[in-house]
């Protein structure tokens, strides 16, 4: 039972354990990397989508206010014309 409380290991040994865990690291930071640029993707669709929808309501306004002045302005047109 000589040498049975050591644990006896190669430097390819080591060198492959090291390997494992710095494969795993990398496996979970590219995920992290990948879950990021999902958030960032989905952030910038958002703020494009609520300026769009900002943008369609002020187009509306707009719309609606020209209309209001070339009323007023025809109305105004007619009355001096008289």
């Amino acid at each position: 039972m000589v040498g049975s409380y050591y644990n006896v290991s190669t430097f390819a040994d080591d060198k492959a354990i090291v390997q494992t865990a710095i494969n795993a690291m990398s496996a979970g930071l590219a995920g992290f990397g990948f879950l990021t640029l999902l958030a960032a993707v989905f952030g910038i669709i958002n703020t494009q989508y609520i300026s769009v929808l900002e943008r369609t309501s002020q187009i509306g306004f707009n719309e609606n206010h020209l209309e209001c002045v070339k009323v007023m302005f025809r109305n105004f047109s007619d009355t001096r014309q008289h």
